[in-house]
């Protein structure tokens, strides 16, 4: 990994920048293509295979929506219990 998203599940999961991704889900990671290709394709729990520092690495993480999904604020709607008078 060139570099990890400090709010990104795969950092949450202990992921971290150096990290080579050896596989995921049992798919051999051969190149960025192969990577972008299987975690577009990801949902739910993936499995991921590391190398750090020569030591072999498992983790488990869940797919999350991007941050600027979380990060939308949704209206509230009319007669809501935010629209109540104090």
């Amino acid at each position: 990994m060139t570099s990890v998203d400090l709010r990104s599940c795969a950092y949450r999961a202990g992921v971290r920048e150096g990290d080579l991704i050896l596989e995921i889900d049992g798919h051999a990671m051969a190149d960025k293509v192969a990577y972008r290709t299987v975690v577009s394709g990801m949902s739910g729990i993936a499995r991921l295979y590391v190398r750090r520092g020569g030591k072999a690495l498992f983790f488990g993480l869940r797919r999350e929506a991007p941050v600027a999904a979380r990060e939308k604020v949704l209206p509230v709607p009319a007669g809501s219990a935010g629209d109540a008078a104090p």
